[in-house]
């Protein structure tokens, strides 16, 4: 895959590169210190996939997932140097439109490792997703707009279960958006996430 690195840290940007030109799968496509020229980068090349840090000077991570899947839509995998104590910023990013999370890799042998490994199987099962083709560049699907529910078939019982995985929090805001105030059914959802993400969801 073609990837853009969006970070303002010169040592997380090499790494994260050593670790993408280490697989000898993936080629950096080009690298960006902030969101505002991480919003002109991918709007002249856009790549298959974008490493988007969530701090930053100027334009923050949120608001260039926003700006970039309003702009120019692409896959967006949030990485960032703490994923616990930023647990509520991770989650405007992916209401914003960002697909993933993983933790920032470092250079310490053992813990770079795991992470690193962690964050290939990210993009592996992101690559997988969007269903990249080497022939064809993969665009995000675009589905319709969820309808809203229709009460007039609404009977005495009855339940709504709702199920997602990657890329859930932006649409469940979405479909949940279209459910009216009163309604009476109960309403299960089942988000597939780590569990350290769901109580900012909730």
């Amino acid at each position: 895959m073609r990837i853009g690195i969006v970070n303002d840290s010169a040592i997380a940007v090499e790494c994260l590169r050593r670790i993408l030109e280490a697989s000898n799968e993936h080629e950096v496509s080009w690298v960006a210190r902030s969101g505002y020229e991480a919003l002109q980068c991918c709007t002249e090349d856009r790549p298959d996939l974008i490493l988007m840090d969530i701090v930053m000077p100027g334009i923050n991570g949120i608001e260039a997932t926003s700006q970039i899947m309003e702009r120019c839509p692409c896959p967006i995998l949030i990485v960032t140097t703490s994923v616990d104590s930023r647990s509520g910023m991770v989650l405007e990013a992916l209401r914003a439109g960002a697909i993933d999370v993983v933790k920032t890799p470092s250079f310490d042998l053992d813990a770079g490792g795991v992470d690193a490994q962690r964050l290939l199987r990210k993009i592996d099962n992101i690559e997988k997703l969007i269903g990249e083709d080497d022939q064809n560049r993969p665009t995000m699907p675009h589905s319709s707009p969820p309808r809203s529910p229709d009460t007039h078939m609404v009977t005495s019982r009855g339940i709504v279960v709702i199920g997602s995985s990657t890329g859930g929090p932006q649409a469940l805001a979405e479909i949940l958006s279209f459910f009216p105030v009163s309604l009476s059914w109960p309403l299960i959802v089942v988000q597939h996430d780590e569990a350290r993400h769901i109580p900012p969801l909730v």
